[in-house]
């Protein structure tokens, strides 16, 4: 039976599981929780195609051919984006970003809208405090006319600002340019004798 786990501790329940299905884009086919050893049963699916564990202590992701030569899965610990949202080189606040798990591939489970979209604050400044290692895109949202409108009765389009390499343990920093789209990275390591609960809080 697949069992998740993190480095250096021992399985615990409350891993949360979801099953990817190629013919539901965008979205979780199956939800469960492992149990008090890390263990869980996949649901008798052939259409499922990948695997994903997520847990305050970590993230990863993997196919269901992948699970079964490694039947253990191995978090990585969350990564974190911090930086400031320029336009034509002046910090703006007041714009809506949102980050794009997978590089907006919707083949796959995408990010939850809720968690990562933000309105960068004075000075342009924006964090995101929990990201799954791995490529990302971070676009700018911007309101609209036209026709559908989305469930809040406005028209979004988005503008692809950069794409990311967010890597485990790590915080990535970020400064980017809305006119031209470029953008200047650095990182820094997590501090990890923190716990992964308050690595996770808004710095102050």
């Amino acid at each position: 039976m697949p069992t998740v786990e993190s480095s250096g501790t021992a399985p615990r329940s409350g891993w949360l599981c979801a099953a990817g299905y190629p013919d539901r884009p965008g979205r979780c086919g199956s939800l469960l929780t492992a149990d008090g050893q890390g263990q869980f049963r996949l649901p008798p699916d052939d259409a499922i195609f990948s695997v994903i564990a997520a847990h305050p202590g970590g993230f990863t992701e993997t196919t269901t051919s992948g699970l079964i030569a490694e039947p253990v899965i191995r978090l990585q610990p969350w990564g974190k984006l911090e930086g400031t949202y320029l336009f034509d080189g002046v910090p703006t606040a007041g714009h809506e970003l949102l980050l794009e798990y997978g590089q907006g591939n919707r083949q796959g489970v995408s990010a939850n809208f809720a968690a990562y979209c933000l309105t960068t604050g004075q000075d342009g400044k924006f964090r995101f405090a929990q990201i799954p290692p791995g490529q990302h895109r971070l676009v700018r949202r911007i309101e609209t006319t036209g026709w559908p409108a989305g469930h809040d009765g406005k028209v979004w389009r988005h503008q692809s600002l950069c794409d990311l390499d967010i890597r485990p343990g790590e915080t990535t920093n970020l400064a980017v340019d809305g006119a031209t789209r470029s953008s200047d990275h650095s990182r820094q390591p997590l501090d990890h004798s923190l716990t992964a609960s308050a690595r996770t809080k808004p710095a102050p």
